[in-house]
């Protein structure tokens, strides 16, 4: 996921007041005395748009998070794959290297054995026979 997609932010700060402040002025303005109950009401649903505002802003927060948890699986998966991309490769290379220097030692064993052969003709000396073991 891109980070054109992601959604705004959550403001750094909550524009609300701490619940201890701002519920002792709502009730500061309720009068217990009036025995109208639209004051009380009018806490009540105040309290009640604080609360959903809280709630969407602690949603939004655990959303971008899950975002972020993602975001950084599918970065450490891709890291992972590339890592084992690089592995394999410096691998092929290693066992190349490797057949081609076995390759190489087993044709200085053949021409060392030519020329040790010619060597001991030239002496007059009789090449070793072959029993089938090198």
């Amino acid at each position: 996921m891109s980070p054109q997609e992601l959604p705004p932010a959550p403001p750094s700060r909550p524009s609300y007041e701490p619940r201890s402040r701002s519920h002792s002025r709502d009730f500061d303005d309720v009068s217990t005395s009036s025995g109208s109950d639209e004051p009380i009401i009018e806490l009540l649903e105040r309290e009640r748009r604080q609360w959903q505002d809280e709630r969407e802003k602690l949603i939004q927060c655990i959303h971008l998070q899950q975002l972020e948890l993602t975001q950084r699986s599918m970065a450490a998966h891709e890291r992972a794959v590339d890592i084992a991309k690089d592995f394999a490769r410096l691998i092929g290379a290693f066992e190349e290297r490797l057949v081609a220097v076995e390759t190489n030692v087993q044709k200085e064993i053949a021409s060392l054995r030519a020329v040790t052969e010619n060597l001991l003709i030239a002496t007059g000396k009789a090449p070793p026979t072959n029993n089938g073991t090198n």
